[in-house]
């Protein structure tokens, strides 16, 4: 896919709604350490227009300081993937025309490793030695008929603040059977993590990276002792998203074929 084959519609919350503005994507960004085996599987996305009369997005670590989030606590995903429970990754299921949501649980970094290696019949060192890093990648869900599912790849999760959202990730993978299975975790990239990355990218400068994985300075919100107190869980960049003169758009790299509509 090159940029400017890919459109994304803005300020609506239905595909084709009348209220819908469209941008094209005139350029990706990957993360330099991204790999195909689903290293720092994160990037930007910028349009060819500003978004304008809107509240931007709060990222964790970047335009804000802190999520104050912690494993158990509840997070949001939001998308308009499929919505049928999905027993198998080749069970047929049918996009949503609307955004939706759905609350999940964090879930920690021992849960997320323990479920990985079980899904695919690794060993603990087989892990350590893959592209597969859970200190920067997050694990969230769990619960039967509570998931993301096909066509929500790339898409975001949000702590909440309040009544306020946060994004804290990316959607990477779904789970190894299907949608919405219990007991069966999707896998997100941790944003505070690509801070300082996704900083450079936005303010034009040059991000050196000269041993991978490149990633920012930041307490872990899925270690088991996580507090999900802000004054314990900072961030060491605090980078500013201006509105001018474009928008760029956090996604998964291996899901730009993903249908993306983005709420901004």
């Amino acid at each position: 896919m090159e940029p400017g084959d890919t459109t994304v519609e803005v300020k609506c919350v239905s595909f084709g709604a009348s209220d819908c503005e469209r941008r094209k994507v005139i350029r990706f960004v990957s993360h330099p350490c991204f790999t195909a085996a689903g290293g720092n599987d994160i990037a930007l996305w910028e349009l060819d227009e500003p978004v304008l009369d809107v509240e931007y997005q709060k990222v964790d670590g970047v335009n804000t300081v802190c999520a104050p989030v912690k494993p158990g606590d509840t997070v949001v995903l939001a998308g308009y993937g499929e919505t049928s429970v999905k027993e198998t990754q080749d069970d047929v299921g049918f996009p949503s025309e609307d955004l939706l949501r759905v609350d999940v649980a964090l879930r920690t970094k021992d849960e997320c490793e323990g479920r990985f290696m079980d899904n695919f019949e690794v060993t603990a060192q087989q892990l350590a030695e893959s592209d597969w890093n859970f200190d920067h990648n997050m694990c969230v869900g769990g619960t039967a008929g509570k998931d993301s599912c096909q066509g929500d790849s790339g898409g975001p999760v949000f702590a909440m603040s309040g009544s306020e959202f946060i994004q804290i990730g990316t959607a990477i993978q779904g789970t190894a059977d299907g949608c919405a299975q219990a007991n069966e975790y999707g896998v997100y990239s941790v944003t505070r993590y690509y801070a300082d990355w996704i900083e450079a990218v936005i303010n034009g400068n040059r991000y050196s990276c000269s041993s991978c994985p490149c990633v920012a300075s930041a307490n872990s919100i899925t270690d088991s002792s996580a507090s999900g107190n802000c004054d314990d869980n900072t961030v060491s960049r605090s980078a500013r998203l201006s509105p001018a003169p474009l928008v760029i758009l956090l996604a998964s790299l291996l899901h730009f074929s993903s249908v993306f509509m983005a709420r901004t």
